[in-house]
Protein backbone atom coordinates (compact mmCIF):
# COMPACT_ATOMS: atom_id res chain seq x y z
CA UNK A 1 0.00 0.00 0.00
CA UNK A 2 1.62 3.37 -0.65
CA UNK A 3 2.22 6.22 1.42
CA UNK A 4 3.43 10.06 1.10
CA UNK A 5 5.04 11.63 3.43
CA UNK A 6 2.65 14.72 5.44
CA UNK A 7 4.49 17.80 4.49
CA UNK A 8 1.74 19.90 5.65
CA UNK A 9 -1.09 20.12 8.23
CA UNK A 10 -4.05 18.19 6.55
CA UNK A 11 -6.05 21.73 7.75
CA UNK A 12 -4.70 23.45 4.33
CA UNK A 13 -7.42 21.56 2.32
CA UNK A 14 -9.62 21.98 4.47
CA UNK A 15 -12.36 25.23 3.51
CA UNK A 16 -10.70 28.70 5.80
CA UNK A 17 -7.48 26.41 6.32
CA UNK A 18 -9.63 25.13 8.87
CA UNK A 19 -9.81 27.76 10.76
CA UNK A 20 -13.42 28.96 10.72
CA UNK A 21 -16.29 26.72 12.17
CA UNK A 22 -17.56 24.30 9.51
CA UNK A 23 -19.86 21.93 11.57
CA UNK A 24 -20.78 18.69 12.75
CA UNK A 25 -20.65 15.86 9.94
CA UNK A 26 -23.84 13.83 9.13
CA UNK A 27 -23.79 10.57 11.25
CA UNK A 28 -25.54 9.48 8.11
CA UNK A 29 -25.59 5.21 9.41
CA UNK A 30 -23.09 5.81 11.88
CA UNK A 31 -20.39 4.38 9.90
CA UNK A 32 -16.96 5.59 9.49
CA UNK A 33 -16.68 4.46 6.52
CA UNK A 34 -20.21 5.05 4.82
CA UNK A 35 -21.74 8.06 7.23
CA UNK A 36 -19.78 10.67 8.92
CA UNK A 37 -16.16 9.55 7.47
CA UNK A 38 -17.72 10.09 3.65
CA UNK A 39 -19.62 13.29 5.22
CA UNK A 40 -16.33 14.37 6.67
CA UNK A 41 -14.57 13.93 3.23
CA UNK A 42 -16.64 15.92 1.90
CA UNK A 43 -16.93 18.79 4.05
CA UNK A 44 -12.84 18.97 4.07
CA UNK A 45 -11.71 17.34 1.07
CA UNK A 46 -9.57 14.43 2.70
CA UNK A 47 -8.35 11.11 1.25
CA UNK A 48 -5.89 9.74 2.81
CA UNK A 49 -4.58 9.51 6.72
CA UNK A 50 -3.44 12.47 8.00
CA UNK A 51 -0.80 10.54 9.63
CA UNK A 52 0.86 8.79 7.27
CA UNK A 53 -0.83 9.17 4.08
CA UNK A 54 -1.80 6.38 2.73
CA UNK A 55 -4.66 6.89 0.41
CA UNK A 56 -8.11 5.76 2.07
CA UNK A 57 -10.08 5.26 -1.11
CA UNK A 58 -7.76 3.94 -3.71
CA UNK A 59 -9.39 0.28 -3.32
CA UNK A 60 -11.62 -1.97 -1.31
CA UNK A 61 -9.35 -3.28 1.40
CA UNK A 62 -7.73 0.78 2.08
CA UNK A 63 -11.33 1.98 2.63
CA UNK A 64 -11.52 -0.72 5.23
CA UNK A 65 -8.71 0.75 7.31
CA UNK A 66 -10.93 4.07 7.49
CA UNK A 67 -11.78 5.42 10.34
CA UNK A 68 -12.20 9.07 11.80
CA UNK A 69 -9.92 10.91 14.40
CA UNK A 70 -10.66 13.60 17.14
CA UNK A 71 -7.15 16.08 17.08
CA UNK A 72 -7.73 16.92 20.50
CA UNK A 73 -9.92 14.10 22.11
CA UNK A 74 -13.06 14.90 23.21
CA UNK A 75 -11.94 13.64 26.67
CA UNK A 76 -9.14 16.29 27.04
CA UNK A 77 -11.74 19.14 25.82
CA UNK A 78 -14.05 18.47 28.00
CA UNK A 79 -11.22 18.20 31.17
CA UNK A 80 -10.16 22.22 29.83
CA UNK A 81 -14.00 23.14 29.39
CA UNK A 82 -13.67 23.54 25.68
CA UNK A 83 -17.12 24.06 24.03
CA UNK A 84 -18.80 21.12 22.34
CA UNK A 85 -18.84 23.47 19.08
CA UNK A 86 -15.49 23.22 18.56
CA UNK A 87 -14.14 20.01 19.35
CA UNK A 88 -17.19 18.32 17.76
CA UNK A 89 -16.90 20.40 14.56
CA UNK A 90 -15.15 19.14 11.50
CA UNK A 91 -11.99 21.61 12.25
CA UNK A 92 -10.79 18.96 14.81
CA UNK A 93 -11.52 15.85 12.73
CA UNK A 94 -9.36 13.98 10.91
CA UNK A 95 -9.27 10.75 8.43
CA UNK A 96 -6.93 8.24 9.58
CA UNK A 97 -6.04 4.48 9.05
CA UNK A 98 -7.07 2.11 12.05
CA UNK A 99 -3.17 1.41 12.67
CA UNK A 100 -2.22 4.91 13.32
CA UNK A 101 -5.53 5.64 14.94
CA UNK A 102 -4.67 2.66 17.35
CA UNK A 103 -1.49 4.58 18.14
CA UNK A 104 -0.62 6.95 20.77
CA UNK A 105 -2.98 5.66 23.27
CA UNK A 106 -1.72 7.55 26.61
CA UNK A 107 -0.38 10.95 27.30
CA UNK A 108 -0.48 13.80 29.50
CA UNK A 109 -1.14 17.20 28.47
CA UNK A 110 0.22 20.15 29.91
CA UNK A 111 -1.52 23.43 28.82
CA UNK A 112 -1.80 27.03 28.94
CA UNK A 113 -5.69 28.63 28.55
CA UNK A 114 -7.38 30.85 26.82
CA UNK A 115 -9.51 33.16 28.68
CA UNK A 116 -12.22 32.64 26.27
CA UNK A 117 -12.23 30.21 23.40
CA UNK A 118 -12.48 30.73 19.79
CA UNK A 119 -12.71 29.39 16.87
CA UNK A 120 -8.92 30.90 16.09
CA UNK A 121 -7.32 30.12 19.17
CA UNK A 122 -8.96 26.14 19.42
CA UNK A 123 -7.54 25.97 15.85
CA UNK A 124 -3.89 27.02 17.26
CA UNK A 125 -4.26 24.15 19.73
CA UNK A 126 -5.50 21.48 17.32
CA UNK A 127 -2.49 22.50 15.29
CA UNK A 128 0.09 21.88 18.19
CA UNK A 129 -1.47 19.32 19.06
CA UNK A 130 -1.98 17.76 15.51
CA UNK A 131 1.94 18.17 15.00
CA UNK A 132 3.09 16.41 18.60
CA UNK A 133 0.83 13.72 17.93
CA UNK A 134 2.08 13.27 14.33
CA UNK A 135 5.30 12.63 15.90
CA UNK A 136 4.97 10.32 18.02
CA UNK A 137 2.79 8.09 15.70
CA UNK A 138 5.62 8.07 13.36
CA UNK A 139 8.01 6.57 16.10
CA UNK A 140 5.31 3.77 17.26
CA UNK A 141 5.37 2.99 13.15
CA UNK A 142 8.84 2.82 13.25
CA UNK A 143 8.62 0.30 15.75
CA UNK A 144 6.22 -1.85 14.73
CA UNK A 145 7.99 -1.94 11.49
CA UNK A 146 11.06 -2.96 13.09
CA UNK A 147 8.98 -5.76 14.90
CA UNK A 148 7.51 -6.80 11.30
CA UNK A 149 10.53 -7.03 9.80
CA UNK A 150 11.30 -9.91 12.66
CA UNK A 151 8.56 -11.72 11.00
CA UNK A 152 7.08 -12.53 14.62
CA UNK A 153 4.61 -15.17 13.71
CA UNK A 154 7.76 -17.66 12.59
CA UNK A 155 9.31 -16.98 16.48
CA UNK A 156 8.39 -18.35 19.99
CA UNK A 157 6.81 -15.57 22.11
CA UNK A 158 9.42 -15.76 24.28
CA UNK A 159 12.11 -15.10 21.87
CA UNK A 160 14.96 -12.83 22.87
CA UNK A 161 14.71 -10.68 19.82
CA UNK A 162 10.87 -9.89 20.38
CA UNK A 163 11.46 -9.18 23.99
CA UNK A 164 13.80 -6.44 22.79
CA UNK A 165 11.44 -5.11 20.56
CA UNK A 166 8.28 -4.59 22.99
CA UNK A 167 6.84 -1.53 22.76
CA UNK A 168 7.10 1.57 25.71
CA UNK A 169 4.00 2.12 27.85
CA UNK A 170 5.35 5.34 29.04
CA UNK A 171 2.68 8.26 29.37
CA UNK A 172 3.86 11.23 27.04
CA UNK A 173 3.70 15.04 28.23
CA UNK A 174 3.11 17.36 25.37
CA UNK A 175 3.79 20.85 26.97
CA UNK A 176 1.34 23.49 25.15
CA UNK A 177 2.75 27.07 25.80
CA UNK A 178 1.33 29.24 23.18
CA UNK A 179 -2.10 29.57 24.70
CA UNK A 180 -2.63 32.18 27.78
CA UNK A 181 -3.79 32.12 30.88
CA UNK A 182 -3.31 29.68 33.87
CA UNK A 183 -1.90 25.93 33.19
CA UNK A 184 -3.44 23.06 33.66
CA UNK A 185 -2.99 19.29 33.10
CA UNK A 186 -4.88 16.49 32.12
CA UNK A 187 -3.82 12.76 31.86
CA UNK A 188 -6.48 11.40 29.71
CA UNK A 189 -6.97 8.16 27.79
CA UNK A 190 -7.12 8.00 23.95
CA UNK A 191 -10.51 6.56 24.74
CA UNK A 192 -11.62 10.10 25.51
CA UNK A 193 -12.22 9.39 29.14
CA UNK A 194 -9.81 11.36 31.73
CA UNK A 195 -7.09 9.30 33.62
CA UNK A 196 -8.44 10.08 36.52
CA UNK A 197 -11.68 11.62 36.09
CA UNK A 198 -10.25 15.28 36.84
CA UNK A 199 -8.37 18.40 35.61
CA UNK A 200 -5.36 18.98 37.66
CA UNK A 201 -4.97 22.94 38.00
CA UNK A 202 -0.72 23.43 38.18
Amino acid sequence: MSRKKIEVLPFASFPHGGRRLLGRPKMGNGSSRSGYGLSLRRMTHQTVCAYCGLDLFGDYHRWLLLQVDHVVPAGVARGLEIPAKFYEDAINLVLACAGCNGFDNRYTYTVSLPREWSAENFADLRDIVFAERAKRIDIRRAQELAVFELAPWSRDVDDPQLSDHRLPEATTVLDITELENSPARVEVERSGHPAHGQLEHL
